[in-house]
This record gives structure tokens, sequence and C-alpha cells, in this order.
């Protein structure tokens, strides 16, 4: 399981979307998307019964990620590395230091993980929305 895998875990949110769902469009039928395993578009996306649906968590996308920034930032001071020589990223604040990462996405993840065991239930709310947005 990755690190972002856990972060949604520890956060509460589900599985309920297909992982080859690539974007989505409404159609006369609901909300259209297309499959990435198959090569075509399907209706049945995200919570369907297609054969090839198979259920992650939502992306964790470039925005929810600076959303996820901007939150952490607001809550206390945060502080941003990368070390050049080990091409890594760490976030860290006054109450947490994540894990050295090769990804911006990942570290911000780690973080997200340690603040949770700080945050009240509608601070895990708010974690929670940007999350689970599409």
């Amino acid at each position: 399981m990755t690190e972002i895998e856990k972060m949604y875990e520890n956060a509460g949110i589900e599985t309920n979307c297909c992982k080859y769902a690539e974007y989505g469009y409404e159609g006369e039928e609901g909300t259209w998307f297309y499959c990435t395993k198959e090569n075509k578009e399907c209706w049945t996306y995200p919570n369907g019964d297609a054969n090839c649906v198979e259920k992650s968590y939502p992306p964790f996308t470039a925005e929810k990620q600076i959303e996820l920034i901007k939150w952490l930032s607001k809550r206390r001071l945060l502080n941003i590395t990368f070390c050049e020589n080990k091409n890594t990223y760490q976030l860290s604040n006054n109450k947490c230091t994540g894990s050295f990462c090769s990804d911006l996405a990942t570290a911000v993840a780690t973080l997200v993980q340690c603040e949770l065991d700080f945050c009240t239930e509608k601070e895990k709310e708010e974690i929670r929305g940007i999350l689970n947005e599409r």
C-alpha cells in the first residue's frame, strides 16, 4: 500500500471509483467516463458494474495537493524542503515531520497522515472533503 493510499484510508475515504475511469461528462443516461483499460466510453463508472471496474481511491490530483498544502499552511507554519543531492521532498510543521519522499504528492500525503492524529472531527471532515473531490 502506498503512502497516498494509506492517507486515503486513514482519512476514512472509501474506494468507490474505478481506477480506469479517466474523465467524465454528462450524457443522457448520466455521467459517461472514458475507460483506459477497455479504451472505450462507459456510463457505468465510477461505481458501476461493468466487467472492467476495479475500485480504487479517487485520484490524488495536483489540485488536491495544492488544497491540502493550503489547508496545512493555515493550520500551522509549514516548511517544504527539497533535498537536491537526494532529489527528495519533505513537508514539516511544528507538530509533524513527514518522510523524505521522491515526489511531492507522497510528501504531502505523509504529513497529512501525521496531522490526522491531531485533527478535530471537523478538521478531518475538511480533509475528507478535499480528498473526495473529483
